[in-house]
């Protein structure tokens, strides 16, 4: 113990204190706040890996189709982004688009064109080969 925390003559007036300081209480409470900052640190770090490209593969993947269309319901070339792992990729002159190895789980899909971009909210499971349909991008005119 340091000679600061020391106590005094003082402190020892009126006699013992009824109770002495407890020293094992001090490491507990130490120990307690370690416990608690590594199991915060355990989370970050599983969120982590499961977003990385081989928790990716641990959870499983999808495929996910579908055509993008303007309001007139023309189909039009949008890029399409799997927001999760930056997966991008572009639908043909037809609008259709395939995602082969999209990861499982609850995903956004963003359908852009010209600036202009529409979410899509996806829950995958393992395996599952999901046709969106049509998703409507309104265009915008040009400057």
């Amino acid at each position: 113990m340091p000679l600061e925390d020391s106590p005094s003559l003082e402190n020892y007036k009126e006699g013992m204190p009824a109770s002495l300081p407890n020293p094992d209480r001090r490491r507990r409470r130490l120990l307690l706040i370690m416990g608690f900052l590594l199991a915060v640190i355990l989370v970050v770090q599983a969120v982590n890996f499961l977003r990385s490209p081989l928790g990716v593969v641990l959870r499983g993947q999808a495929t996910i189709r579908g055509q993008v269309v303007n309001q007139l319901g023309q189909p039009i070339p949008a890029e399409i982004i799997v927001i999760e792992n930056r997966v991008a990729v572009t639908a043909g002159s037809d609008g259709r688009f395939v995602i082969p190895n999209a990861p499982a789980g609850q995903i956004s899909i963003v359908a852009d064109y010209q600036g202009v971009g529409v979410e899509v909210p996806v829950n995958l499971k393992p395996g599952d080969d999901l046709d969106l349909g049509s998703i409507r991008v309104a265009a915008t005119a040009l400057p």
